[in-house]
This record gives structure tokens, C-alpha cells and sequence, in this order.
């Protein structure tokens, strides 16, 4: 019943567990009224696409005049249990960029090799290459490559696009400068010519210490297991909050039975959600008396 209008699309991600959890949080609130200041519900706009919903958010300006104590984000995570928290201070989840390349070369008959410059086979070792540049904290994946031949033909350009996601700035730019190296050098030994786009996506999400340790002090206090998490390669938007106020991004166990977030088949327990409200607003509660 809860299905998308769209025939055959899903997100799979949990955002409609994220929104009924933060639509219940700000009915309790409004309902409850006992606290001093102002708590804002944000509805997270256009994630998951460059430049991120949180940019366009804060370029408006909505605190401007408030004093921030924090901002709070939360995601499922099939990894917990239902009645479990995850949390990690400090850094949290990756900066990503999208990564864009043009290889072009001189295509023709398959069979006549010696009048081509192979704009397939650059490519193909240069997803080599990229590949290579992968470390437990730099990832780099190719996730789209079209060369729009035949059997017997080779196109004139491929074009590929994928990600990177690291944690720093200097990491950051190293990656950056190392890829367009590697196009560059690939182009030598091909004869091709590669454009390459590497658009800058979201920061890292940085976890505030003191707000993280009173956040899992108030989960354990309210029967919750508490577990802290490793980093996480993944990326989210939420990190423009961490770079300009207090904030805190953790984790809503939704049970291992819902399988992996992103794929067809991911179906949350929607017990979840309650625990989700009820922490929710505990920590609002809590930070508005800080």
C-alpha cells in the first residue's frame, strides 16, 4: 500500500522512516510544548544529487537570528537491531565527488585494428587504474560505462562515470590530482584524448563530541542498546550542517530482516519508527535544557 506512484521505482533507502520519524517527533512536541526556544523539522529536499539539499537549505539563511544549540539527523541501518542506536564522534561519513570521463578516440571496424585508436581499450585500463588508487579510507567506483559500438565496431568515444569518497581535504585533493594523472597517462600510451569532470559533492559528516556522548548517555538511560559505529564511506548531505553547526548524525536500527538499503528487496521494520519518534524527541527535549 505504501508503494511508490511510479511503477517500478523505489528509492530504498528508508527516507519515507525518516520522515514519518520526524513528523511523529514534531507531533509530540507540538503537542507537549514543555521546553523553552524553538525546534525546527527538517524534511530532507533533493539528496543524493549534487549540489544536496542541505546547500540550498543553508544558503537561505533559516537560523539566521537563532542561537543553533544542534542539528540531529538519523538513518536507518539494517545492520542494528530494532531498539538499537548507533553513533561514532567525530568523523563519520565520507566527502564524495562524481566522477565524469570522455574518452575519445578514432573508431571503425572491429576488424581493422591498425586504423583505430581504441577508445574502449583506454578505457579499460583506465577503470584499471582507477580502481587501484582503493584503500579502506579512499573509494573509487565506476558504475556507468557506455561505448556504443557493435560486435564488430568500435565507437569513437566511451563515456564512464563513478564516484570517489574519502575523508579530508588534502586526501580529497590528492585523489582529485592522482585521477586526472592517471587519464593523462593513459592517453599517452592510447593516443586518446580524455575529458575529465570531477564535480565536488557533500563534506564529510563530523560528529560532535559532547553532543554524540550525551546523545548515547540519553539512549542507554532509555533501554536502547548503544553500539559505535566505524567509519562509513558513504556520504550525506547532512555534512554541510556539521561544518557550521553542533550536529549529530546516528543511526535507527530497523533489523538484519530488511535487507540491504538500495536494493529491491530492503523492507524496514516499521517498529522502528515508534523508537525512532520516541528517541527523537527525547533528544530534543534534552538538548533544548543544555
Amino acid at each position: 500500500p505504501w508503494r511508490s506512484e511510479r511503477e517500478g521505482a523505489m528509492h530504498a533507502c528508508g527516507h519515507d522512516v525518516h520522515a514519518a520519524v520526524l513528523y511523529g517527533t514534531l507531533v509530540r512536541l507540538a503537542a507537549r510544548r514543555d521546553f523553552e526556544g524553538t525546534i525546527f523539522g527538517l524534511f530532507q529536499p533533493g539528496e543524493e544529487c549534487n549540489p544536496g539539499g542541505a546547500s540550498l537549505v543553508l544558503a537561505e539563511e533559516p537560523f539566521a537570528g537563532y542561537d543553533v544549540r544542534a542539528v540531529v539527523g538519523e538513518h536507518v541501518e539494517p545492520a542494528l537491531e530494532v531498539g538499537t542506536l548507533g553513533f561514532r564522534a567525530g568523523k563519520y561519513m565520507a566527502a564524495n565527488d562524481e566522477l565524469r570521463f570522455t574518452v575519445r578516440g578514432r573508431g571503425g571496424h572491429g576488424a581493422l585494428r591498425g586504423q583505430l585508436t581504441d577508445p574502449v581499450a583506454a578505457a579499460a585500463e583506465l577503470v584499471t587504474s582507477l580502481l587501484a588508487l582503493n584503500t579502506p579510507e579512499c573509494v573509487l567506483s565506476i558504475g556507468r560505462i557506455e561505448a556504443a559500438g557493435a560486435t564488430n565496431v568500435i565507437p569513437d568515444e566511451v563515456r564512464m562515470e563513478g564516484t570517489l569518497r574519502v575523508f579530508g581535504d588534502a586526501e580529497r585533493a590528492a585523489a582529485e590530482k592522482r585521477i586526472g594523472e592517471l587519464a593523462r597517462g593513459t592517453d599517452s600510451r592510447h593516443g586518446t584524448a580524455t575529458d575529465t569532470e570531477i564535480s565536488r559533492g557533500y563534506p564529510c559528516v563530523v560528529n560532535d563530541p559532547a553532543l554524540t556522548a550525551l546523545a548515547a548517555a540519553l539512549a542507554r538511560s532509555a533501554g536502547f542498546r548503544v553500539e559505535m559505529l566505524p567509519l562509513r564511506t558513504t556520504a550525506e548531505d547532512f555534512g554541510y550542517y556539521t561544518m557550521r553547526y553542533p550536529a549529530l548524525f546516528y543511526r535507527l536500527g530497523v533489523g538484519a530482516a530488511a535487507g540491504r538499503t538500495h536494493t529491491a528487496l530492503f523492507n524496514p521494520d516499521e517498529g522502528a519508527i515508534d523508537k525512532g519518534i520516541g528517541f527523537m524527541t527525547d533528544l530534543a527535549l534534552q538538548i533544548s535544557k543544555s
